[in-house]
């Protein structure tokens, strides 16, 4: 801290200026935060991470949602073909042309799927 008048050094514990016998005026500073904010460069990479987590996440939920209208219109485009008498084998969600079984009769069902990647 300096002296008013004369700007000279005084130490923290002066009442009055060693040099020209000034009263000491003390002023009030506000404090400073420190440790509130993150480091600059962190502050710096905040948006860019932000912005790429939401494109992440927006693209995870835009092809969970095209696939399940894929699936959708798969599972229904199914179920009329095996309406119309068109399918091959029992439908996944109609099992009423199945025997009845007596007891101790199985059955065994065995669904295969073939792709057509080689």
């Amino acid at each position: 801290m300096r002296c008013a008048v004369c700007d000279i050094l005084l130490d923290l514990e002066d009442n009055y200026c060693r040099s020209c016998g000034a009263a000491v005026q003390v002023t009030s500073v506000a404090a400073v935060s420190t440790g509130a904010q993150p480091p600059a460069l962190l502050r710096a990479a905040a948006a860019p991470i932000a912005t790429g987590a939401i494109a992440v996440a927006a693209t995870a939920l835009l092809r969970w949602a095209v696939g399940q209208a894929v699936r959708g219109i798969m599972n229904d485009a199914l179920t009329r073909r095996e309406a119309n008498g068109n399918g091959r084998g029992l439908s996944r969600r109609d099992h009423s042309s199945m025997p009845a079984l007596n007891r101790g009769e199985s059955i065994e069902i065995l669904w295969y799927r073939r792709s057509g990647r080689n």
